[in-house]
Order: structure tokens, then sequence, then C-alpha cells
């Protein structure tokens, strides 16, 4: 038992000795000894000698400039820092720990290997401290970010980094520069950060929808398209909402322009499949006013018959009790284009008889039973008599 006592003494006091000669070979040593210092130090010695060694570096980086010594105790003191040490640290000594750390980033613009250092350890320290001053520090970087370097390794950090912490303004910021053309290297991981932001950034993203561009309204929704894709947990709502938006932005676009567009037309086409999918209700008064849009696109050879047919039966989910109108009165206008013998699509008159079928309001009695009078196709009038049939008086 003595000796085991013994034996016990001598570990800790060689321990002790042990962690005492680290903190001396700190003090006294050269860069290099400071740094291996830190990299061999543990518990509370490690903490203060990562103390110690930004604060070192912090007065003389001005001094010694690009020096690859002091990088590597910079990266050494970083390391050691654990999200543990963090978490025991006052309110105050957290707040000047993040102070050090964004001056040091800040000094150390010179150094991809500090600066990325530096922004993984906020991530893994993130759940500590206050991370609004680092955000606004990454928000910073992406807005003075230089497109002409080559070197991309602490913008892509910056962005895996935001879409963890980003807030709405990060969004606005990285949306900027991804509209740049200049930024085609980084386009995939600025892409990838904007739709990890989509869920916290709707306003901006309505703000850039109803901005009346057509590119930067197809951009942001088929970023959200994207998004809803990949993310099933997205909102729907929001997806919908969006969507909603963006249909109703093209119409204006449309209004306000004399030239429709392929593009235009492809976003209207997947906005409306969106809320169709989705029965979003919510959308019946726009739905019927694209009816009317989509009708003029089909007549002027600008979208197909199965396009403005999909667009009719779309109304049954979205707004079935206002749709029976305006689809008799176009059934009637079919109805006189057979009787002067123009050519009627037999896709799109389908798609209207049975959208009227599936409503089964008896206010389209009188549009059907005509249409059963009439020399279309054989399925046409079959069609026509079972919508017939299924209407509830």
């Amino acid at each position: 038992m003595k000796k085991i006592l013994t034996s016990l003494i001598l570990i800790f006091s060689l321990t002790a000795l042990y962690a005492e000669s680290q903190i001396i070979n700190f003090i006294k040593g050269n860069i290099n000894e400071k740094t291996l210092a830190v990299r061999e130090a543990s518990g509370e010695d490690a903490k203060w000698l990562s103390n110690q060694a930004i604060s070192f570096i912090i007065q003389n980086k001005s001094i010694l400039g690009n020096d690859r010594d002091l990088e590597a105790l910079a990266v050494a003191a970083i390391i050691s820092i654990t999200p543990e040490d963090v978490k025991s640290l006052s309110a105050n000594d957290k707040d000047f720990l993040v102070e050090e750390l964004i001056q040091l980033f800040n000094i150390f613009d010179d150094s991809n290997t500090v600066q990325v250092s530096i922004i993984s350890k906020f991530i893994a320290i993130k759940e500590n401290i206050n991370i609004f001053p680092v955000v606004n520090l990454l928000n910073s970087y992406i807005e003075n970010y230089n497109l002409e370097n080559s070197n991309n390794s602490v913008i892509k950090s910056v962005l895996a980094a935001l879409q963890v912490i980003g807030t709405e303004d990060s969004f606005k910021q990285v949306y900027k520069l991804w509209n740049d053309p200049k930024s085609k290297n980084i386009s995939a991981d600025l892409q990838n950060t904007l739709i990890s932001l989509i869920p916290i950034s709707m306003n901006e993203v309505l703000n850039i929808i109803h901005k009346d561009n057509i590119k930067e309204l197809s951009n942001i929704f088929y970023l959200v398209f994207d998004l809803s894709l990949k993310n099933k947990e997205f909102s729907t709502n929001s997806l919908c909402e969006i969507a909603e938006n963006v249909l109703n932005e093209s119409i204006i676009i449309i209004d306000n322009s004399s030239k429709i567009t392929s593009e235009l037309i492809s976003i209207q086409l997947d906005a409306i499949k969106i809320l169709n999918e989705n029965k979003w209700t919510r959308a019946s008064s726009l739905a019927l006013t694209f009816f009317n849009v989509a009708q003029k696109e089909y007549e002027a050879g600008l979208i197909s018959e199965d396009d403005f047919s999909y667009v009719i039966t779309s109304l049954l989910n979205l707004a079935p009790i206002y749709a029976v109108s305006p689809l008799t009165g176009y059934l009637e206008v079919l109805n006189n284009q057979k009787e002067n013998n123009t050519e009627v699509s037999t896709v799109v008159v389908l798609s209207v008889i049975n959208t009227l079928g599936a409503i089964g309001d008896k206010s389209a009695f009188d549009s059907l039973l005509a249409t059963t009078l009439l020399f279309y196709p054989e399925e046409v009038l079959t069609a026509a008599r079972n919508a017939l049939s299924g209407l509830r008086w």
C-alpha cells in the first residue's frame, strides 16, 4: 500500500512538473517551441497556453507579417480550443474569445489555413457562444469577396458555415454574389448555401420574385423548386406561397410586356403544377386568371394542347366552385367553333368536359347537352353524356 501511494505521489508530481515545463517552454521558447508547448499541453494548462498563444500572435502579427511559424502557432492555438472548455467560460470570457478569434481571422487574411481553421472552430463551438458576431463576420466576407481570387478554400468554408448558421442577411449577400457572372467557379457552393437559407429567408425570396425581372424570377423559383426536391421537410405552404407569387408575377410581367418568352411560359406551367399537386385553393382566383392567360397563349400557339389541357384540369383542384362559369363559357366557344367547321382540339375539349363532369355543377347542363348534338368524335360525345349523367341537381 505504501509503495502504491508513493507511486501515485510520484506520478502526480511528474505530471505537475511536466505541465509546468510546458508553460515554461512556452514562456522561454521561440515560436516553434511555443507551438510544441501548445500542442502537448492538456487540461487547464492547454486553456491557459491557448489564450497566451492567441494574445502573443495578435501582438506580433503586424511585426512578423506572413510568417509560417506564427501561422503554425495560430493553428495549434485554434485547434486546442474545445467546446467543453468554451462551455465552462463565463459569458464575458466567451465574448472575449469570439472577439479574439475574429481578430485572428482578420489579421490572417494572408493565410487560408488559419482562416479555415477559425471558421471550423466557430462551427464546432457555435452552441456555446453568441453566434451573431460570427455571422456578421462571414456576411461581411461574402459582401467584400473578390471573385478574381483564384483560391476558393476560404470562401467555400464560409459558405459551408453559413449553411449552418446563416441568416436572411446572409441569403442577401450570397444571392448577390451568385448573380455575378464571374462566380461560376463557386456557383455550386453558392447555390447550396442559398438552398439551405431559403426556409429562413422567405421575405427576401418574395422580394426577389416581385422585382419584375424574368431572369431573377426564374433563378429564385427553380432554387426553391430544387430545395423542395432535395429536402422533403421543406414546408409545403412555403413552396406553394412562392409558386403562387411566381405565377402572379409572371402574369403581371406579361401584362406589362408585348413579348412572352418560352422561359416565362415554363415558369408559369411549373408554378401551376406545384399549386395543383398540392390543391392550393388559396390561389383559386389566380388560377382562373391564369386560365384566361393560358387560353390566349394556346390560341397564339405558345403552349401545346397538352399544357393547356393541364391548366384546365387543374381548376378542379384549385377553383372547383368558381371554375364552372368560365369553363362552360369556354365550352360554348369551342362548340361554336365546331358548328362553324373550325378545328377543335379533342384533347382540349375533353379536358373541359371531364373537369365540368368531375365538378358536377348543374349549371353546366346546357353547354354539355349542346356538345352531345354536334359532330364531335365519339369519345367526346361519350364524355359529354357521362358528364351530364353525373351532374348534381
